[in-house]
């Protein structure tokens, strides 16, 4: 709530926020357990993500692997995060009570982008 209600004080009024988001109402179907592994810099470099979801599927813990050949060794390094996986209901709620009003989705299969997009308006 805290994140957008920043963001509503920073929307002129009458503008409007545009914000890209996971599609969390599939995923938490779902619950992905690892992501493709991404290769850069011609094999030298490795990226990929173990998520680890919580047993109610509101949040999962990212695990971020980052395998990279230095030097001719192979080092790896380990972050981790907590997120929260919202739902666009949920999302749409947190919308107005902060006060944006129109709030609309565009799927990927409208946008063309690859995660929903969600548009709403600072109400004047």
């Amino acid at each position: 709530y805290l994140a957008v209600s920043n963001m509503y004080s920073k929307v002129k009024n009458n503008g409007i926020l545009l914000i890209t988001i996971r599609d969390y109402n599939e995923l938490v179907k779902e619950k992905p357990r690892v992501t493709e592994p991404r290769v850069f810099e011609k094999g030298k470099r490795i990226v990929f993500q173990v998520w680890d979801w919580s047993d109610d599927a509101k949040t999962y813990q990212t695990n971020h692997f980052l395998i990279q050949e230095i030097n001719g060794q192979w080092i790896t390094k380990h972050h981790k995060t907590r997120y929260r996986a919202i739902l666009r209901e949920d999302f749409n709620h947190i919308l107005s009570t902060a006060g944006f009003v129109d709030i609309e989705w565009s799927m990927p299969s409208e946008s063309g982008y690859y995660q929903p997009i969600v548009t709403a308006r600072k109400k004047v």
